[in-house]
């Protein structure tokens, strides 16, 4: 799905990117109180990290800096607990981006 959404960013209009990336962040984020592997729990961490990182990306470009910085930090934190460099490496460009 991550993908997906990624690869529909320059076509679906963004209200509607936003919202339907806001409910599988939601979906994602809520498996991580379900009892899975090490590695199921990385994956859901990485996947919320990608989809958080793309969900920025759309609130920033929209106008909304505010909500693109506080969604960045969460990308951040699921990128950081994955131990994921290259959503680490994101986060960081999308800061650079916006200062």
């Amino acid at each position: 799905m991550a993908d997906r959404l990624c690869s529909e960013y320059p076509f679906m209009p963004s209200d509607q990117l936003l919202v339907e990336g806001r409910a599988w962040l939601q979906r994602v984020v809520s498996l991580q109180g379900q009892r899975v592997t090490l590695n199921q729990h990385r994956e859901i961490l990485t996947l919320g990290g990608w989809i958080a990182l793309l969900l920025a990306c759309v609130e920033y470009d929209s106008g909304d800096r505010q909500a693109a910085e506080t969604t960045r930090r969460g990308a951040l934190s699921l990128g950081t607990e994955a131990d994921h460099a290259e959503i680490k490496g994101w986060r960081t460009r999308l800061r650079r981006g916006s200062s």
